[in-house]
């Protein structure tokens, strides 16, 4: 039996995601508060409650530069590296997918990416709507993986186009995006890339990814 609790920590203003945590026990000290409860491959999975939360600063940068809010599309914990401390509290070690970019207003040759943080949880199952807890959710950002193609090429976020996508030994073709200038408006050589709209991650147990898009 896992009981399945809810994690939210806020990007910006707009915008929260949530992690779903196992827990080997309840985090409810009285009666069952049971929210939900499916069963999958023979296990059986209650929600309980909301578990805890904490923040990003929406004005946060990579170690590249760049902002990191928006990474809500996917979230994976490393499962190998949750573990509970001896004080109660929990840590291990999330990847998070920041979509394809800013793109409000048509989108950008962005670089795809996956961000590295890890995370510190401690339960306080006294806390309620009357009397809630400060975050007990947090997040430190360690690392940020840029993805390209097989080759090496940078990934973009731009739309594919209908010039044809880009042919890969031992890859089916994919779709591409051509651009002119930097791809963001800006004076530069052009381009032709593979073009990824990230809305997925799995963790592979070799330490490899995989990652879903939209295309």
């Amino acid at each position: 039996m896992f009981h399945i609790s809810h994690l939210f920590f806020l990007l910006s203003s707009c915008l929260w995601v949530t992690l779903v945590i196992p827990t080997a026990s309840t985090l409810s000290p009285g009666g069952s508060g049971i929210v939900n409860q499916s069963s999958c491959n023979g296990k059986q999975y209650k929600y309980q409650q909301l578990a805890g939360y904490g923040f990003v600063p929406s004005n946060a940068r990579d170690s590249y530069g760049d902002t990191l809010g928006g990474f809500g599309s996917s979230i994976a914990i490393d499962q190998k590296s949750w573990r509970e401390l001896k004080n109660g509290t929990y840590t291990g070690t999330v990847y998070a997918i920041p979509d394809r970019g800013w793109n409000t207003q048509g989108t950008v040759a962005y670089q795809n990416c996956i961000h590295t943080f890890s995370i510190l949880f401690t339960p306080a199952p006294n806390a309620a709507a009357s009397s809630p807890s400060q975050p007990n959710l947090h997040l430190t950002y360690q690392s940020t993986t840029l993805l390209t193609d097989p080759q090496g090429n940078p990934t973009t976020g731009l739309d594919a186009d209908r010039t044809g996508g880009l042919t890969i030994p031992n890859f089916p073709i994919l779709p591409a995006a051509t651009y002119a200038g930097n791809g963001f408006g800006q004076p530069g050589p052009g381009g032709h890339r593979i073009s990824i709209d990230a809305e997925g991650l799995v963790l592979a147990a070799d330490g490899s990814y995989w990652v879903s898009d939209e295309y």
